[in-house]
């Protein structure tokens, strides 16, 4: 069965269901209407909560109000008519004051729904007008009243209850909409309309103004839209408030006097009377002649004066106000810019662009501001977010770093640089010829695509064109400061002693190449117009940090050589002069004697130095081919361990006689043959001294002998 909503009356609709349905489908039908009228109930009571009660009230009155209004109107109409069809009754006749009545409360019930079509338009000076109008004829229906017409008093009364409400709610919503973003025009009639209804002076127009738009302001940086939709309304209220003021309140530019004033002399003064504003339907006009002559010709005597405000003071008023607004500006947009994490909104917020109204320059040169509000107060804010966020980003980068390195150094030992440098792959062969090992360069490749994400997004903000220095600047102070850090962290990696040889040696290269092959860390350490440049002191900071490990790597290396060979360079015994001396060449030497008889002598002379010094030289020079350091820790490598070798040669311990004199043959070749590859200025007076010392002792052998 259909039981869909009744078309028909409910009579018909109840006829038809029990000539069509049987009882069993009625009483369905029953149960069902029942469950949906419950439905409706429990509805209608959650959504209005605990004013069920009060909404049911509600209903009743206006259902019972809508009959009362419907019979006056009735009664009023027809009693207007009666009147057109019988010309011969006059005014002064005893019918006169029941129709005079008769034509003010039709007046009357029809200015409500006039006053309610202006306040949805947002008319709200015409909505004042009307219930000024309403005033007055509330007063002369008073006047019916006491003449004689005393039963109608609670007619009236409920009437007038559904008008008096009107003065509340023409001043809240007149105060609302001057919350807002208002034009001049608009922000004149609103004036006009709370001076009218509450009776307010200029002072009292320009102070509630002020604080309706304080209110306003606050209320712009705390709801919940979108951040740049705040701060745009804010910036953009704080304009308006400005401008409407001057131009409301002052003689300014084309205006002869403030714009209020000339609303008061177009509208109030030289406008028609308040009652041609009311739409006068078919039955009020055969009325219009019992409406007394107070109402015909009823307009409304505005309070304010014309140029009451001076400019000046509106300035001081102004600078007032913007000595709060802008710590409270700059404190709320500094509080909801935290919310925002992404550069595009930044940018967003950078690209917009204020529009200001017509004079508003010359208004800004009154009150000693910037033309552009928003590059003076809004921009610095949205810069020091930037700066926040930039080192954010920079700070949050350094232990992703820090974990790209620790993977690296948990990799197996990568191959020698030497026997790497001319394999089969070539995308690393420029990085190999410089020095830099194939996983060193992986790992700055990496450092290297890490900074350009941070410099894009800088960059994002601007235009190639563009060179914002203060931005770029801070870039480049947490760019430096990162490259500070990692020093310190590299370098207090090794000092722990945790790291073998080569992890030391892979962050020795990562230092020292990172400034070479990380290209993005120069860009974002100079400026593109030179105003800022950390390059230098960046450089020299990493490079330092470098220096440090590879001395410890020297250290290292240099230990395990000398370790190696501590005690077993030179010969004690006769054995190990055998196993350590090489053999050395026989030299004939002619002599001639007095006789003239030639004589040759045999003569062994060294012609190499000892094994444990060549294979340490050995060692020396392998250990620095295989890894290709730079130059200045290939010298430094190579001058410890000369020094190491001179102090070992100077401190070995008497050997026996029978080793004596061609061990110190041996050991003046040994000198002489390290003098000529190594030996350098610092070492040169060793040298001289040992070789003195050397040469004296052989003296001394040969003389006792």
């Amino acid at each position: 069965m259909d039981t869909k909503f009744p078309t028909k009356n409910a009579n018909e609709f109840a006829n038809d269901l029990f000539e069509t349905c049987n009882l069993t489908e009625i009483e369905s039908l029953q149960s069902s209407l029942k469950k949906d009228v419950e439905k409706k109930a429990d509805q209608l009571k959650s959504l209005v909560s605990e004013k069920y009660r009060d909404l049911i009230d509600a209903a009743d009155t206006i259902s019972s109000m809508a009959i009362i209004v419907s019979d006056i109107t009735n009664v009023t109409e027809n009693i207007l008519k009666t009147n057109l069809t019988n010309p011969s009754s006059t005014l002064d006749s005893e019918d006169n004051l029941l129709d005079t009545f008769a034509a003010q409360s039709k007046l009357l019930i029809d200015l409500t729904e006039q006053i309610w079509d202006c306040l949805n338009s947002r008319n709200y000076l015409t909505a004042t007008q009307l219930f000024q109008l309403a005033l007055c004829v509330k007063t002369s229906l008073d006047e019916n009243v006491i003449k004689g017409l005393k039963k109608v008093k609670p007619f009236l009364d409920r009437v007038w209850s559904t008008i008096s409400h009107f003065q509340t709610t023409i001043s809240d919503k007149t105060r609302l909409e001057l919350s807002g973003h208002i034009s001049p025009e608009k922000a004149a009639c609103c004036f006009i309309s709370l001076s009218i209804l509450e009776r307010l002076d200029a002072h009292s127009l320009v102070k509630e103004f002020i604080i309706l738009r304080s209110n306003m302001l606050q209320h712009s940086l705390m709801e919940g839209n979108s951040v740049e939709l705040n701060i745009e309304n804010s910036c953009n209220l704080i304009i308006n408030t400005i401008y409407n003021l001057y131009l409301c309140f002052t003689n300014y530019d084309l205006y002869n006097s403030g714009m209020i004033y000339l609303q008061i002399k177009n509208i109030l003064s030289n406008g028609p009377s308040i009652l041609s504003l009311v739409d006068l339907d078919y039955s009020l006009k055969f009325g219009l002649i019992y409406l007394p002559n107070s109402i015909k010709e009823f307009k409304i005597d505005c309070t304010l004066s014309s140029n009451e405000l001076s400019k000046d003071y509106i300035t001081n008023i102004v600078t007032n106000w913007l000595e709060w607004a802008k710590p409270f500006v700059c404190t709320k947009v500094t509080e909801i810019l935290q919310s925002v994490q992404s550069f595009s909104t930044l940018r967003h917020l950078n690209q917009l662009s204020t529009e200001y109204p017509q004079h508003w320059t010359a208004i800004s040169e009154q009150i000693s501001f910037e033309s552009d509000l928003w590059s003076e107060l809004y921009c610095p804010l949205f810069a020091q977010r930037t700066k926040e966020l930039l080192t954010s980003h920079w700070e949050d980068v350094f232990p992703v770093i820090m974990s790209d390195i620790n993977n690296a150094l948990a990799q197996p030992e990568e191959p020698y640089l030497q026997d790497s440098l001319f394999s089969d792959t070539d995308e690393c062969f420029e990085t190999r010829s410089i020095g830099c090992s194939d996983r060193t360069a992986e790992l700055c490749a990496c450092i290297e695509k890490r900074i350009s994400l941070l410099a894009d997004m800088l960059s994002e903000l601007y235009s190639k064109d563009e060179d914002p220095w203060s931005l770029r600047q801070h870039q480049g102070n947490c760019c430096k400061n990162f490259i500070i850090r990692l020093g310190k962290s590299m370098v207090h990696l090794v000092e722990q002693d945790t790291l073998t040889e080569p992890g030391i040696l892979l962050i020795a290269r990562f230092l020292w190449f990172v400034p070479i092959l990380c290209t993005t860390l120069k860009q974002c350490l100079v400026s593109l117009y030179q105003q800022f440049n950390f390059w230098t002191l960046s450089k020299e900071e990493m490079q330092n940090s470098s220096i440090v490990v590879w001395n410890k790597w020297i250290e290292v290396v240099t230990k395990k050589m000398f370790d190696g060979l501590k005690g077993n360079i030179f010969p004690i015994t006769l054995g190990e002069q055998l196993s350590t001396i090489p053999k050395w060449d026989i030299l004939d030497i002619e002599v001639e004697k007095e006789s003239g008889e030639l004589v040759v002598s045999k003569l062994q002379v060294p012609n190499q130095p000892t094994f444990p010094l060549q294979n340490f030289i050995h060692d020396m020079i392998r250990c620095l081919a295989l890894t290709l350091p730079p130059k200045f820790v290939q010298e430094k490598t190579i001058a410890l361990c000369i020094e190491w070798i001179l102090i070992e040669y100077r401190n070995n311990s008497a050997l026996e006689t029978s080793l004596k004199s061609r061990y110190q043959i041996q050991k003046l070749f040994d000198l002489k043959y390290i003098n000529q590859l190594f030996i350098g200025i610092e070492n040169q007076v060793t040298l001289t001294i040992l070789i003195t010392i050397t040469y004296n002792m052989l003296i001394t052998f040969f003389l006792c002998v």
